[in-house]
């Protein structure tokens, strides 16, 4: 299978990768080597960097495709043009939660699937993508700070 990822739409709904972080790709390409499958292929595209370039970039590694487009050029429009427009959409899976995007990808009749979701089925575990929660806290624990400041539990 082929999947295409707006890049920093999956890193967005990754909790364990900030998009503040200055690593933030590093460390997407890195889980996706680490949790691939072989026989999948990933392409997975990000918004341009320089203005200057005014063509896309790409880097391969095994089973994976990095592509930053041209610097005047969203990752969602090389999407829409690229991705959307092919002949043979078959075999390829478009992981986004863009809406504008879902809603060219279902016209284009291309098979979508949303970013947490995919996290959560590619990586095959839950912790990875689950929204953050609070720690289960028994009636000990509660007990225990109830105590801790004087006070006495019902």
């Amino acid at each position: 299978m082929k999947y295409y990822l707006d890049g920093y739409n999956v890193i967005g709904q990754a909790n364990h990768i900030s998009l503040a972080d200055k690593n933030k790709i590093t460390a997407l390409i890195q889980l996706l080597q680490k949790y691939r499958k072989s026989g999948d292929h990933l392409v997975v595209i990000f918004d341009g960097k320089n203005n200057l370039v005014g063509f896309p970039m790409s880097e391969k590694l095994p089973g994976i495709t990095i592509i930053h487009t041209s610097g005047n050029r969203s990752a969602d429009d090389y999407i829409k043009e690229k991705v959307l427009t092919k002949k043979d959409k078959s075999n390829i899976i478009l992981v986004t939660s863009d809406r504008d995007i879902l809603i060219h990808a279902k016209k284009a009749k291309v098979t979508t699937i949303e970013s947490a979701q995919f996290l959560t089925m590619f990586c095959q575990n839950n912790e990875l993508n689950e929204g953050k929660k609070s720690p289960i806290i028994s009636d000990n624990h509660i007990n225990y700070w109830l105590s801790e400041f004087n006070q006495e539990s019902e």
